[in-house]
């Protein structure tokens, strides 16, 4: 009687401890997805003496119903010929984080460029968008994501 005793109780605290580190692991990992980025393009330098090209903004769109079409206008580059335009993309929880760069930064000029790309799957909610140049937070806002989205938002005018 004593040894099923013993038993049960070695059976208990073993159970406490799979379920203990199985809950660990789900905090420690859940909520983050990253997203691969698709279709990613750029413009040719552009010429910064129209104020059109002045005001710095984002656009998202909805397309395919659950993508994310990220327009990144007026954003500020070096323009060394011998550099790529990246990004990447990745969702914690209600966030989503865009970091995009320039692989060149060796030459003395910079220019306004417009990045566009996709990101993607998502479901339709709120989402905090913190955009990063150089993995630095540079801009941040919030907006909703649904099967219509299409909006601009103001980030900088010279």
């Amino acid at each position: 009687m004593k040894n099923l005793i013993k038993l049960i109780a070695l059976l208990s605290v073993t159970i406490g401890l799979l379920f203990a580190s199985c809950e660990k692991m789900e905090i420690e990992f859940s909520g983050t997805e990253t997203f691969e980025i698709k279709n990613l393009t750029h413009s040719d330098c552009k010429n910064s003496n129209k104020k059109s090209s002045e005001t710095e903004s984002i656009t998202l769109k909805t397309i395919d119903e659950n993508e994310l079409k990220i327009t990144h206008n007026n954003v500020v580059f070096p323009c060394c010929p011998n550099g790529e335009f990246k990004a990447e993309a990745y969702r914690s929880n209600d966030t989503i984080f865009l970091n995009e760069y320039y692989t060149d930064n060796t030459c003395n000029c910079l220019c306004p460029y417009d990045l566009d790309y996709t990101i993607g799957p998502l479901e339709y909610g709120k989402y905090t968008v913190v955009l990063q140049l150089y993995n630095d937070d540079y801009f941040t806002f919030k907006f909703n994501f649904k099967s219509n989205t299409d909006i601009t938002i103001k980030i900088k005018e010279k």
